[in-house]
Parts: structure tokens; C-alpha cells; sequence
């Protein structure tokens, strides 16, 4: 359960697809909410049986929209092929939890449900997704999942837009039959340190999500994939990045979509710079306090800084939580509170290791 994914503008343009309306109030202990909670279990049950078809059978609608990552522009997990294409690995070597921390009906008889997932691995490795968020509705007298992301931005975005008003002119629900067609390809932004939509999209026949451009530098079962974040981080721009798919040093494993025509130029500059900031770490200033970022899998190894220093005339404070040795798991950040008035910039260097060399990073502080 790796993939990850998305920008909030991309996010905001499909809630409406979500919920067609506002949502009746919170009702508590109905029949209703009571089949859910025992649907919801049921699906865990099969899910910890192993068997992939067993679990879309207890669990799925056939036009189920089942995803891990922001799937809101390119739709590619739609339909329980697709989706037991994404899932099979995670329910034949994985345990799940879902927590329904509340349950929603809608004005069109279907059910919204915040859950808090637990995925756990053989090893003990332990992920958590919270929120995460799920459509049901009844088929055949029983309540199946028609719609699921564990993606927490999306997540919270679409649960945010139950409390919204609805758009007069709502696009159809996830619970239309998937679109066979590609979808309408709009420049992706490229934002250093944004992880962008193509990120997570499928490209290539044999492709899988986010595989094919972020192996885990610490793969070992894979050591050519694991090279793919320092080739692409490398990259000059989208055009080079789109070059390199295919060379040798990649042993062509990116080939199969090197030629697709919805990867343009412009995504591939999106995942190049996304790249480059899994592999440097990211920098940010809000509101008085600097905060440096490790985006990396949680999966991964953690990332310590190696170099840390102010520039301009200010100084560290003496108790800033970001400090040479910092380790930093993956997903995680660390805090420097801002002198007042401070002017200058701010630059670290992550360890260099996991297979990859990281560069310098330098955060302008605002004047």
C-alpha cells in the first residue's frame, strides 16, 4: 500500500463526484448504520483470508472505484478488474483494519464513511491511513463498497465537500460504469516538492501506479528499479527524464511507457521534480517556523541531516527540534522556530545513502 499521490486543485474538481448533495444528519445506531459496520467487518474478514476474488465478492460493487492514491483525474482504478489488478499483492500478504470513526447516510440512499485503516505486513511493519474514506450502497440487500480511498488529502477533501453545498450541474457519482477512454490530458504543474497527479497514474499496458517512477531506493529484491529516483531526480527536465526511461542503466525498465501519449513532457517534468525532492528533502517557512521534510516512503530507511546551517546573520535557536543527526522517517518533518526578523536563508543536506546522493536544499527566508 505504497502509492501516493496528489494535488489539492485536482482533489477540489472531483468531490462533487463524490456526494450529489448535502448530507441528511448523522444518524446513530439505525439498522442502516448497523449493516455498514457489519459490511465493513466483513470485508476485513475476507481481506485477512488472502484470496483477492474472495474479497471483491464480499466486499465490491462491480464498478467499484478502490484506490490507495489520488485517483480523481486519471480514474485508473475503476472496476473491480482494475482494482484487484492494484489490491492483489496487499490482501495476499498483508492484514487489514478498518475503524469506522463515523458513518454518514446520504440523501441518495448510500452511506459515507470515515474509516481509520490499519495495514500491517509479515515483518510487523505497521501503516496507518486516517482518514481514509468509503462510499456503500445496497446491492442485492446487502451493502457493498462502490467507492474507497485511503489517500488521506483526498480523503479529507471529499468528506469536507459533504458539508458543502452541492454544484446544480454535479458530474455523474463513482458508481457510474467505468470509461474505457483516456481521459483529457491537461499539463501537469510542475511544483518542486508537490507530489503531482502522474504520479500515481498508470502509463504503459503492463504499468502499475506509482512503480514505474518511484522504486524504493532500499529495493533490494529489485536493485534496477531501485535506481529509478536517482535517474529521474537527475533529470534536467521532462525531456531528459523521458530519454533516460529507456536506457540501459534503467535496464529499459520504464520502456513500456515511454511511448504512451498521455505522458507528456510536462508530467514527466511534475515527477522529475517530485524525484528530486524525495531524494533532497523538501523546505518550507510558515508562519515563523522553518520546517525541513522527508516525503520518502515510511517504508524506506529514515533520512538524517548530514549538513544544517543559517545564512543571512541568524542563528539556529539553540533548541530547534531539526539538527545535524536528525533522523527523519519517512513522511515525517522537523520544526525551527524563526527568529524574529530574521533575513537570509536556510540550507540542509540529507545523508547521503539508500542509493541515493543528496543535494543541498535552500529555503529563501521571506524579507
Amino acid at each position: 500500500m505504497t502509492h501516493r499521490l496528489a494535488a489539492a486543485a485536482i482533489a477540489v474538481a472531483i468531490v462533487v463526484a463524490i456526494s450529489a448533495a448535502t448530507p441528511a444528519a448523522n444518524a446513530q445506531n439505525t439498522p442502516d448504520e448497523a449493516g455498514v459496520r457489519a459490511a465493513l467487518a466483513s470485508c476485513v474478514a475476507a481481506w485477512n483470508r488472502h484470496q483477492p476474488p474472495a474479497f471483491a465478492d464480499a466486499c465490491l460493487t462491480e464498478d467499484v472505484w478502490f484506490t490507495e492514491a489520488d485517483d480523481s483525474f486519471y480514474k485508473r482504478f475503476r472496476g473491480r478488474a482494475a482494482v484487484l489488478g492494484l489490491i492483489d499483492d496487499g490482501v495476499r500478504n498483508t492484514t487489514l483494519s478498518w475503524e469506522p470513526t463515523w458513518i454518514r447516510p446520504q440523501p441518495d440512499g448510500t452511506m459515507a464513511v470515515r474509516l481509520k485503516q490499519q495495514v500491517e505486513t509479515a515483518s510487523g511493519k505497521r501503516f496507518t491511513s486516517d482518514p481514509s474514506f468509503a462510499r456503500l450502497r445496497r446491492q442485492g440487500g446487502d451493502w457493498k463498497v462502490y467507492f474507497f480511498t485511503s489517500h488521506e488529502r483526498w480523503a479529507a477533501a471529499l468528506m469536507a465537500a459533504l458539508d458543502a453545498p452541492a454544484s446544480p450541474a454535479s458530474p455523474a457519482s463513482p458508481a457510474s460504469p467505468p470509461q474505457a477512454q483516456r481521459p483529457t490530458i491537461v499539463p501537469a504543474p510542475a511544483i518542486p516538492g508537490t507530489e503531482p497527479a502522474a504520479y500515481a497514474a498508470r502509463f504503459g499496458s503492463p504499468a502499475y501506479s506509482c512503480a514505474y517512477c518511484h522504486g524504493l531506493p532500499n529495493q533490494r529484491e529489485d536493485p534496477k528499479r531501485a535506481r529509478i529516483v536517482a535517474v529521474a531526480a537527475a533529470a534536467a527536465d521532462g525531456a531528459a527524464l523521458r530519454r533516460a526511461m529507456g536506457d540501459a542503466h534503467l535496464g529499459g525498465i520504464l520502456r513500456p511507457g515511454e511511448d504512451d501519449p498521455t505522458l507528456t513532457d510536462a508530467h514527466l517534468d511534475a515527477i522529475r521534480l517530485w524525484m528530486r525532492s524525495l531524494r533532497d528533502g523538501r523546505a518550507e517557512s510558515a508562519q515563523g517556523v522553518l520546517k525541513i521534510h522527508n516525503p520518502r516512503s515510511p517504508r524506506d530507511e529514515p533520512a538524517r541531516i548530514a549538513a544544517l546551517r543559517a545564512e543571512g546573520g541568524w542563528k539556529l535557536p539553540h533548541d530547534a527540534g531539526c539538527r545535524v543527526g536528525k533522523a527523519l522517517a519517512g513522511g515525517t518533518h522537523c520544526e525551527i522556530r524563526l527568529p524574529s526578523g530574521a533575513r537570509g536563508a536556510l540550507v540542509f543536506q540529507l545523508r547521503r545513502g539508500n542509493g541515493l546522493d543528496p543535494q543541498p536544499v535552500r529555503l529563501e527566508l521571506g524579507g
